[in-house]
């Protein structure tokens, strides 16, 4: 009995003390190929993403720009050292953020368990993905390998809607605008000899000035009234 008693005293004097988070990385992941491979930025990188999981969260982790830079990493630093770790294997993007999607991109660590919800990307996840990398996927820069393939858009030119413009002789004709700039043709010395109401064409110039033409008619004519009178 009193022996217990003992024993619970000690018990009260003494409660047990709780487990601070800490981060863990496997001697695999620091053994690999993969990380010996990494740089220092993205060692540090990898540091900071296993702090923000929780254990219920792979899949979900994220880490803004602001929380970097409160973290001692400038932005250009945490993207290419997010970058570095996707193509080593180390953690893989399941969702693709930015400024004008809205939302943020999200990451998981591919030794742990993939904590699944709504609206992640995990067709080309696979686990312990940095015991795959080898030197060679290093020089290629197209590697798929933690990252969904994003959709590639194709941008079209432009073009906005016809408007009226007037030309030198007061028709009004429609013209389209690209927003492709169109090659100009010729020089600014080959303007001289485009005469007016003429479209200019490719390789095409006229061997007159057409101001030494209308001089010409104007004599033309000068020579026409002095005949008459």
């Amino acid at each position: 009995m009193a022996e217990d008693k003992h024993r619970r005293g000690v018990a009260q004097s003494h409660p047990p003390k709780q487990i601070e988070p800490f981060v863990q990385i496997p001697s695999e992941v620091l053994n690999s190929a993969a990380y010996k491979d990494l740089s220092y930025s993205a060692r540090a990188m990898l540091v900071e993403v296993l702090h923000f999981y929780r254990g219920n969260n792979n899949g979900s982790i994220f880490i803004s720009a602001k929380t970097a830079i409160n973290r001692g990493l400038s932005k250009n630093t945490m993207t290419k050292a997010i970058k570095e770790l996707i193509a080593h294997g180390f953690i893989y993007q399941t969702r693709r953020g930015g400024s004008l999607s809205g939302v943020c991109s999200l990451f998981a660590i591919t030794w742990k368990p993939i904590n699944k919800s709504d609206r992640q990307f995990l067709n080309q996840f696979a686990g312990h993905a940095y015991r795959n990398w080898s030197p060679a996927l290093k020089k290629n820069e197209g590697s798929k390998i933690g990252r969904e393939q994003a959709q590639k858009w194709e941008c079209p030119s432009k073009k906005t809607k016809p408007r009226p413009s007037k030309g030198v002789n007061g028709n009004t004709r429609n013209t389209e605008i690209s927003s492709h700039a169109s090659p100009i043709i010729g020089s600014y010395l080959d303007m001289p000899y485009i005469q007016l109401n003429n479209p200019l064409k490719s390789g095409k110039t006229y061997p007159m000035n057409w101001m030494a033409l209308n001089q010409k008619r104007l004599n033309q004519m000068e020579l026409d009234n002095l005949r008459n009178n």
